[in-house]
């Protein structure tokens, strides 16, 4: 499975990467840091799951989100994120992403989220719902 990455912050990148070495899921790594690189990536390579922090430099959260799930469909988008409302969570779930945790949530929750979310299952913690 190709996973992207797309986080402003290098120490995330390295840390997604530490966390999921060990799951057992068969994961080729890809990261990029702005939204340009974003898009750049997307339109050259193929991506089965983006973990998107959608305060990237020069991107708009809902409608670039709508537009990456709509040009590529099949992309699997967990957003990873430090806005962690239930509005936010709802709005993304609505426009088709697989899952949204906060940036806080424990590294079990993210690896599961991950997992459930490589194999075609939605994951979304109960938290952002409350």
């Amino acid at each position: 499975m190709k996973l992207l990455i797309a986080d402003v912050q290098p120490l995330f990148h390295t840390a997604i990467r530490y966390l999921l070495r060990n799951t057992g899921l068969n994961l080729e790594f890809s990261s990029v840091y702005t939204a340009e690189q974003l898009f750049e990536t997307l339109s050259k390579q193929t991506v089965d799951l983006l973990i998107l922090d959608v305060c990237l430099n020069n991107f708009i959260g809902f409608r670039d989100v709508g537009y990456i799930l709509n040009k590529y469909p099949n992309i699997r988008v967990l957003i990873f994120s430090n806005k962690a409302t239930a509005v936010y969570a709802h709005l993304y779930l609505k426009l088709g992403a697989y899952g949204f945790i906060e940036k806080s949530s424990h590294e079990s929750i993210f690896i599961e989220a991950v997992s459930q979310i490589s194999y075609g299952r939605k994951y979304f913690t109960t938290e952002v719902f409350e």
